[in-house]
């Protein structure tokens, strides 16, 4: 009945995410034993507490022996039981109020988390948390979205983008599947519903099926972005598939980024033997209490790379990209500011900043300071839309 110190070290030693368990068996070995004063933070540094034959039970009593040299990695922490001793009342009592110790703290544990999950050290700002997950999917049935491992789809995803908008509590506003492989109106209504059945700090969670981005809008891209999804936009093959968790802005019109997002490419392009290269996904762990979300990921986007002077390809980083109206308000030391990509202005997407970038224009001050001969030749757009993206470097660096 003895408790080895590698079972021991190996149940509490390595689960400090259980405290609480920890500070009821303290209270528990207090209440049994208070001559013992016994630390569970470092058990066997207590006299009476160390070497196998410390302790030894006789009828009616557990009382001290005189010690045996130790073996290696064989402490306990319960009286050693030899053949030939008597097992007493105290010493199975003690077990059992161990074990049921321990068992009332890892009930409290599993009540809170799950059976199967350690707490993460969160402290207080566990409280009220749910797990959202979005699962993105080709042509395999495996997909979907949900709250807590509770599906929020009806039935199995559809071809096209499947999205689920939720309050900021979490309570499920509408939920819908746009078939924006085949058909433009169900891209035009993906954008409608975007702008009309959100508001601030709802949170918007979408997976894709089959394929989705052939009828893909820009009304609808615009939506998407608006709402932390704008690397849906940026698909190339017909196959390509996406999962995303995005918070609604205040102000959508202005927006334009990626929240946890991910979209991963088809293997080859076309629609007859495309398969994905790997199935996204996203995930976030949200606080009703904050209304906020407070861990969460994606599996990464595609991946995209940039000419360099002298024939260099460098990757992409991959950072999510905020599109700013010169009146939005932004507030950054100048000298900071200057320092940004030029993808912060509106209308300079990723490609287009990497072709700024590699004729030199690094950055937002040297775009203001540019002229509009040099941006257009670089980025292969007119004059007029050069000198508009140059005005509005100006705008936000000079007020």
């Amino acid at each position: 009945m003895a408790v080895n110190e590698a079972i021991f070290t190996n149940t509490f030693g390595l689960r400090p995410t259980n405290p609480s368990v920890l500070e009821l068996l303290r209270s528990a070995f207090t209440d049994i034993r208070p001559d013992l004063g016994l630390d569970l933070d470092d058990p066997f540094g207590r006299p009476g507490f160390g070497s196998p034959g410390d302790f030894t039970t006789k009828p009616g009593t557990i009382g001290p022996k005189a010690p045996t040299a130790p073996s290696a990695g064989n402490q306990t922490i319960l009286p050693r039981v030899r053949p030939g001793d008597v097992i007493t009342a105290d010493l199975i009592n003690l077990v059992l109020q161990m074990l049921e110790t321990l068992a009332a703290g890892l009930a409290s544990q599993a009540s809170m988390f799950g059976p199967d999950v350690a707490a993460l050290r969160l402290g207080s700002l566990a409280q009220n948390t749910h797990t959202l997950l979005a699962l993105g999917t080709g042509f395999e049935q495996n997909g979907g979205i949900y709250l807590d491992g509770r599906s929020l789809l009806v039935g199995q995803p559809t071809r096209g983008i499947n999205l689920v908008i939720l309050d900021s509590e979490l309570n499920l506003k509408y939920r819908h599947a746009y078939d924006t492989f085949a058909f433009s109106a169900q891209a035009e209504l993906l954008a409608s519903d975007l702008q009309q059945r959100t508001e601030q700090y709802d949170v918007v969670i979408g997976m894709t099926s089959d394929a989705f981005s052939s009828q893909l809008s820009n009304n609808a891209r615009a939506a998407l972005a608006s709402v932390g999804a704008e690397a849906l936009g940026r698909a190339t093959h017909a196959r390509d598939n996406a999962a995303f968790i995005g918070v609604v802005p205040n102000t959508q019109r202005i927006a334009s980024f990626n929240y946890l997002t991910s979209v991963l490419p088809a293997d080859q392009p076309g629609t007859g033997g495309a398969q994905l290269t790997a199935q996204p996904f996203a995930w976030g762990f949200y606080s009703r209490s904050l209304q906020r979300f407070l861990l969460g990921g994606s599996s990464g986007t595609m991946a995209s790379v940039a000419q360099q002077p002298g024939g260099n390809v460098k990757p992409d980083s991959g950072n999510v990209v905020v599109s700013l109206d010169p009146n939005f308000g932004l507030e950054l030391p100048r000298d900071v500011l200057g320092a940004q990509s030029v993808s912060i202005v509106r209308g300079i997407g990723q490609r287009r900043a990497s072709e700024l970038q590699a004729a030199g224009i690094t950055n937002l001050s040297l775009l203001a300071e540019a002229q509009p001969e040099v941006i257009a030749q670089a980025a292969g757009v007119g004059a007029s839309t050069a000198a508009t993206w140059i005005g509005q470097a100006q705008a936000l660096l000079h007020g």
